[in-house]
C-alpha cells in the first residue's frame, strides 16, 4: 500500500487562532501519510511559509500559526502540490 498524491487539503484554525489543523486525502479520500505541509501567510501579493511538519499515520497535521492574518496549507508530495482554502488565523 502506497500513497497517492495529495488532493484535497482540510484546515481550520484551533486555539483562538493560534493552531491550523487539517487532514490530506487523494482522490478516493483516503489519508495521505507522512506528506511534507507547510502553513504559509499572505505578504504582498505572495505567500511567506512560516511553519511546516508532517502528516500523521492517519493523514492529519498540525501547526502553528504566527501574526493574525490570511493562512493556507500547502502540501508537496511526489511532485505533486495541493493547497487549502485560505483560512484566517493568528493573534
Amino acid at each position: 500500500q502506497g500513497n497517492l498524491p495529495p488532493k484535497i487539503v482540510a484546515a481550520r484554525s484551533f486555539e483562538r487562532g493560534r493552531r491550523v489543523r487539517g487532514k490530506v486525502v487523494d482522490r478516493f479520500l483516503d489519508a495521505v501519510l507522512g506528506a511534507q505541509v507547510s502553513l504559509e501567510k499572505s505578504s504582498g501579493g505572495g505567500w511567506t511559509k512560516v511553519s511546516t511538519g508532517k502528516t500523521n499515520q492517519r493523514g492529519f497535521y498540525s501547526l502553528r500559526a504566527k501574526r493574525r492574518g490570511t493562512y493556507r496549507v500547502s502540501v508537496r508530495m511526489a511532485g505533486f502540490t495541493a493547497t487549502s482554502r485560505t483560512i484566517r488565523a493568528g493573534h
